[in-house]
Parts: C-alpha cells; structure tokens; sequence
C-alpha cells in the first residue's frame, strides 16, 4: 500500500450501495519526521482533487449520488497535535459536503 508518503496515489477506495470511501493509509508514528503533515497535506489536496475533478464519478458512475467520505487509517494512534490536524481536516471536509474519519488499525 502507497500510504500517506506516496501523495500522488489513492491508497483504496471502498464502496457500497449509499457511500464511497477514498482511504489513506499512515505506518509511520505520528511526529517521526519532519515532513510528515505536508504530505498528508498533499496528500488530501490530492484526494480533493480527484472528487472535483469529477474522476471519482468517472470510476463509479452508478455511485455519483453516494455520500463521498475520506477516510484516514493509521497504524499508530494520534498524537495531540496529529488531533489538531485531524479535526481541522474534518471542518474543512465538512463545509465541502464530503466526509471524514479517522480510526487506527488494530495490530
């Protein structure tokens, strides 16, 4: 899996009957490198871009109505700043009409 590094790719998309999920996935532990919330930044740009590009509805045109959520699953949990960006992303997504959770893999 490409995973919060790799900016340019969607890590998987899952889907059913009423919702889409466009997934991320972070291994890193939180605050262990420097660049880490650029690129989840880039990351989201990216994921943005490819709802409002229209390419999601290209991919699943049976599911254009679906409630579009961006999903974010980490192998660590959240640090207190990591929450501070994770809730700003949440505003952000909501006033676009789109979605957001976070969860943390269990191991």
């Amino acid at each position: 899996m490409a995973g919060i590094k790799d900016t340019a790719v969607i890590d998987y998309i899952s889907t059913d009957n009423d919702q889409i999920k466009l997934v991320m996935v972070e291994d890193r532990e939180w605050d262990s490198i420097e660049n880490m919330y650029v690129e989840l930044q880039e990351k989201l740009t990216n994921y943005l871009t490819f709802i409002d590009s229209g390419q999601l509805d290209e991919k699943y045109p049976e599911l254009s109505n679906a409630k579009r959520t961006i999903r974010l699953d980490s192998v660590y949990p959240e640090t207190e700043y990591a929450r501070l960006v994770i809730n700003k992303i949440q505003e952000l997504l909501s006033s676009k009409g789109i979605g957001f959770e976070f969860g943390v893999l269990q191991q």
